[in-house]
């Protein structure tokens, strides 16, 4: 039975989150306080739609109970909260849930076990099924399993990253902490910490509660990395915050069976999951636009196209300004052409500009109708002769080009500048 001084300090054991992500700052420069919801809301918009590894490392401890309910709940709802405008697949963010109590448990190895579908959904359920069981905390056995799969016997699969590859294309390394920050079981962390910290990667903590706040700044990489929450209500407050509304862009269709949605789904569709909501419904194919439902997917129109199964319920993407295509059902932007009288590279993303006709000069003793004649496709240029001239070629030049629009812009009937005589 412990102390009345005892049951106190426990009763104000706290929540940390170390978010580990790799890039290190320039040498000498100053960092400001942020509130922990400003800083997290600009963390999930960095890795939006941006690749990395994260992994939560979730405290499991008995101490996590305060008023009736665990913290361990609200450990979740913080990561199901970060994670609503992270995009969860196998090329974009890859996730790992490792518990930690009396010994260390992963739960969930999207970033080096690549057996599954490791989509946002397959997570969702995954997720859900993880339980708070609490005994001791053994914070170093968790850091440990982190390092196994970065460094270790498990690091098969692990994308490169900034300390393997750094000037080559690399894959950002995030890991956060949830804990009480009283260790009392496996020996102190902060060795591993440190090696975390020598791997060229940056440490964020955030406190709840009777915080011990030296061990939090010596984890931390700078005082500008450590937020402090007085109580798990305005913990939970955070996750409300950084929640935000969900985009939902991007879907998985690869390997998913048509059972997980609840809607038939059409011929020209499958059943995906939302990358973002964590959510199974039906998605037409690339080049069909709609809900997805049986009988409610269209081909793509003329001048359209849509490269991925994803939802489109109104129409498919334009082709890039001054092109298009003649085909139904387009898949690829690589379908796009300019459209006649204009040249360009619309397959890159860009729009067409207008074919131009070399200037022809105005002859001397005369003029032209317009007085400036342009000199882009489909201009028309009146030539003139001043009183007593007479103009030597055609009166009327326009700006034109082949049928089959290759080649420049050139002057019909005729490219020879006129004269007055």
């Amino acid at each position: 039975m412990g102390t009345a001084s005892q049951t106190n300090m426990y009763a104000l054991k706290f929540v940390s989150f170390c978010v580990v992500f790799l890039y290190s700052a320039p040498c000498g420069q100053a960092y400001t306080w942020y509130t922990g919801e400003q800083r997290l809301t600009e963390f999930q918009s960095d890795y939006a739609n941006s690749k990395a590894d994260i992994f939560f490392l979730m405290d499991n401890s008995g101490s996590l109970i305060y008023n009736g309910r665990t913290g361990f709940r609200d450990e979740k709802v913080f990561i199901t909260s970060l994670l609503t405008k992270i995009k969860i697949a196998k090329p974009a963010t890859r996730v790992s849930i490792i518990r930690f109590g009396t010994h260390a448990t992963i739960d969930i190895n999207y970033i080096s076990n690549l057996n599954g579908l490791n989509n946002k959904c397959e997570f969702n359920e995954a997720f859900s099924r993880i339980k708070y069981t609490g005994v001791m905390t053994n914070m170093n056995a968790g850091f440990q399993k982190v390092e196994e799969i970065l460094f270790g016997a498990q690091s098969t699969n692990v994308r490169p990253w900034k300390v393997i590859d750094p000037k080559g294309v690399y894959v950002n390394k995030v890991v956060f902490l949830l804990t009480d920050g009283e260790y009392n079981n496996g020996g102190n962390p902060m060795s591993k910490i440190n090696n975390i910290k020598t791997n060229n990667v940056e440490l964020f903590a955030v406190g709840v509660g009777g915080v011990d706040q030296s061990f939090m700044r010596s984890a931390a990489t700078t005082a500008g990395h450590y937020f402090y929450y007085s109580d798990f209500n305005s913990f939970r407050e955070l996750a409300t915050h950084i929640r935000g509304d969900p985009y939902q862009p991007d879907y998985d269709a690869e390997h998913v069976p048509k059972s997980k949605c609840t809607s038939t789904c059409d011929d020209n569709a499958s059943c995906g999951c939302g990358l973002l909501s964590g959510k199974y419904i039906c998605i037409c194919h690339a080049g069909f636009y709609g809900t997805g439902e049986k009988g409610k997917c269209t081909a793509c129109t003329h001048g359209t196209y849509k490269k991925y199964p994803g939802l489109a319920e109104k129409s498919c993407t334009n082709c890039p300004g001054n092109s298009g295509h003649n085909k139904l059902g387009s898949k690829t932007i690589q379908d796009c052409k300019c459209n006649k009288g204009y040249e360009g590279s619309p397959a890159s993303g860009k729009a067409c500009t207008i074919k131009p006709c070399r200037s022809l000069p105005i002859p001397s003793d005369g003029y032209t109708n317009p007085t400036s004649c342009g000199s882009d496709y489909r201009s028309v240029c009146t030539f003139n002769c001043d009183y007593g001239f007479e103009l030597i070629g055609p009166k009327v030049r326009t700006c034109t080009v082949r049928d089959d629009n290759k080649g420049a812009a050139y002057w019909s009937p005729t490219d020879t500048a006129p004269d007055c005589k």
